[in-house]
């Protein structure tokens, strides 16, 4: 979704007005796009002026990437300017504001994985629940599953994520 302007969005709002559509996936276009190998299918650009119809209630179904959103803010309010996308990485796996130089150095040098929500991310959420209550499995279980489920949502479901929760 691409605007002329920056326009603040939050889940949930809508946004109203007239858009040329294009599919990315091969086939869609004459040639297959970079957007294509990140899971974006469908561009969207606008056609004159657009207005954004903020929610008055949040629905349940936004709450991971409302919750997503408030950390990445909150991120960037309270870590310096060049700290901030790293651990939004670490956390959120969105490497959308990282520098593109660190994102090559880190690709260069083998350890871009560092730079991604894994099963590291995951195993360390069920310890630290499995040291809250005790040590119990079933109470572990009841808090956790549910707690791997939403961590997952937060993070975007990516195959890393899916497959350490699955193997949790």
């Amino acid at each position: 979704f691409y605007l002329n302007e920056e326009i603040s969005l939050h889940p949930g709002d809508r946004v109203l007005g007239a858009f040329s559509l294009r599919y990315t996936a091969p086939g869609g276009a004459s040639e297959p796009t970079w957007h294509s190998g990140n899971g974006v299918f469908l561009l969207a650009y606008p056609k004159g002026d657009c207005t954004v119809v903020p929610t008055e209630e949040i629905s349940w179904q936004y709450m991971p990437a409302l919750i997503r959103h408030r950390v990445a803010e909150l991120l960037e309010q309270l870590l310096p300017a060049d700290a901030a996308p790293f651990l939004k990485a670490l956390l959120l796996g969105d490497t959308g504001d990282m520098d593109y130089g660190v994102l090559t150095d880190l690709s260069v040098s083998g350890i871009r994985h560092v730079a991604a929500v894994s099963g590291l991310h995951v195993s360390i959420l069920m310890s630290v629940i499995y040291l809250v209550f005790g040590r119990n499995r079933f109470v572990t279980l009841i808090a956790g599953v549910p707690l791997l489920i939403l961590f997952a949502a937060v993070a975007g479901f990516s195959p890393s994520v899916i497959r350490a929760c699955v193997m949790q």
